[in-house]
């Protein structure tokens, strides 16, 4: 279903003005001053500047959102932008081609518990606003070991040496 900082009738009227007025201009029209900052802001993937990681690292963004951290990266890295609500991936899609990021974002619209990915294959990943929610997503046990699980799954799909970059907004 749909999820996201609008509502779900103010997402379409955002997807449609995207294309001819461009992602930006359309943001900044159709959405409230803080959330349209919120989603424009590179400030969101700063921490970049401080990953340990090398130039074309390959990088999964799950929970991706609207595209602000996926964007950012993809400047520097390759990256996987997984976001479960088609809306929200049309969106960082427009996004990536408009800021001609293509070539280093990848968005799959997908459920992050229904999605398989090859083990070892990613340098990195970001859960960004996503970690204190997988237990709404997968009701097979109490939430805390659904997280725990969660983060064992994720260190499957780094290679060696690889880390999980999490930003949450609780305890």
């Amino acid at each position: 279903g749909y999820w996201g900082e609008i509502g779900a009738e103010e997402m379409h009227r955002l997807l449609d003005h995207c294309e001819p007025d461009g992602w930006r201009k359309s943001v900044q029209e159709h959405t409230l001053p803080a959330l349209s900052n919120y989603i424009a802001t590179p400030d969101r993937a700063a921490f970049q500047h401080i990953l340990p990681l090398p130039e074309n690292s390959l990088i999964l963004d799950l929970g991706a959102g609207m595209g602000g951290i996926s964007s950012e990266l993809a400047k520097k890295f390759r990256v996987v932008a997984l976001e479960g609500v088609a809306e929200r991936a049309q969106f960082i899609a427009i996004r990536a081609r408009q800021d001609e990021l293509t070539h280093n974002l990848a968005v799959i619209n997908g459920d992050v518990n229904s999605v398989r990915f090859a083990p070892g294959q990613f340098d990195a990943a970001v859960v960004s606003g996503l970690l204190e929610w997988v237990g709404l997503f997968d009701l097979s046990g109490p939430v805390e070991e659904v997280q725990i699980q969660f983060m064992q799954s994720l260190r499957r799909l780094l290679k060696p040496g690889g880390f999980v970059y999490v930003g949450i907004e609780n305890r």
